[in-house]
């Protein structure tokens, strides 16, 4: 059971992969990408990308601790987020795409409601850098990697840890590609976000 358990927080923490990322392309060679647009808001250096399950929005953050909601599809900014001071070192939305979740290097979290772009949750474990978090696919619980790569499953609705488990999950956050691989957005070193689609 604990051997289970752990594999699945192993799925919950580990980074987007080939067998996560949507089917697999019908031909051999990877997909070429043609720049679509380029997003401008941020002033600081981008930390993190996630795209919600309907490819609705993408979400992005920086060292400074903004984090952005942007319409993929009208290329507009629509939302930014209050909370957070610091570098943001993960955000993630949930399953359903209703809620963002996002972490900073002081060891705070946040969870926002996507719909009302209100701050739902917020916590804070103290001494730590937390570095990635992701959502149960339930939605109900946070997976949060921390810098002493101890893991801590915390559950919304009580506003709780539940349980914790020493293990280390990289997170690709620079890059993210949507479910069917046809786009891929990600940071440029002047403080945007590329948004590329397939040729």
């Amino acid at each position: 059971m604990v051997k289970q358990f752990k594999s699945f927080i192993r799925y919950l923490l580990v980074g987007p992969t080939p067998l996560m990322m949507g089917p697999k392309t019908c031909h051999n060679r990877p997909l070429d990408y043609k720049l679509q647009q380029t997003l401008n808001g941020h002033d600081t250096i981008i930390t993190c990308l996630a795209f919600d399950s309907e490819f609705k929005f993408l979400a992005s953050s920086a060292s400074d601790g903004t984090v952005y909601l942007w319409d993929i599809h009208s290329h507009q900014l629509q939302h930014q987020f209050e909370g957070p001071t610091s570098l943001v070192t993960s955000i993630a939305f949930s399953p359903n795409g209703n809620r963002l979740a996002a972490v900073t290097k002081d060891g705070h979290g946040y969870v926002w409601d996507v719909e009302t772009q209100s701050l739902q949750k917020q916590f804070y474990l103290e001494n730590l850098k937390l570095c990635a978090v992701v959502f149960s696919n339930d939605g109900t619980k946070l997976g949060v990697d921390t810098s002493d790569h101890t893991i801590y499953i915390w559950d919304i609705k009580s506003e709780t840890v539940i349980e914790t488990h020493r293990d280390y999950m990289a997170q690709q956050k620079t890059v993210v590609y949507s479910n069917d691989l046809q786009m891929k957005a990600c940071c440029s070193e002047n403080h945007t976000i590329n948004l590329y689609s397939a040729v």
